[in-house]
């Protein structure tokens, strides 16, 4: 694997394992194709991916904060979610009035 590439794996296992959640804002959308490469098992409404040996949902923005974040209400809401990864292409964080502000807190990428 190229060394970059191996990097955000690394970056994403690790704050995953530490916080579960992660919230990655690429408002330059230049992480587009490795997320899209990325393994995926589309069992249901967001698909497992593997980074790794570690493997999460993945949720990607469409363009609505309220249905992403409706999507995700129900796996962020137990006391140990499972892993999940939520990648917003073109969008910034905005740290006053985010939909997504109890989640994007914690930890970003």
């Amino acid at each position: 694997m190229n060394p970059f590439p191996a990097y955000l794996h690394n970056q994403l296992v690790d704050k995953l394992k530490n916080h579960r959640v992660v919230v990655w804002y690429d408002a330059a959308r230049e992480f587009e194709a490795f997320v899209a490469a990325l393994d995926r098992n589309d069992d249901g409404e967001l698909p497992n991916v593997t980074l790794g040996t570690t493997e999460t949902r993945l949720a990607n923005f469409q363009g609505s904060y309220f249905a992403l974040r409706l999507q995700v209400e129900p796996l962020v809401t137990m006391n140990r979610p499972q892993p999940l990864l939520i990648y917003l292409p073109g969008e910034r964080r905005d740290p006053k009035g985010s939909v997504l502000m109890e989640l994007d807190t914690s930890v970003r990428l």
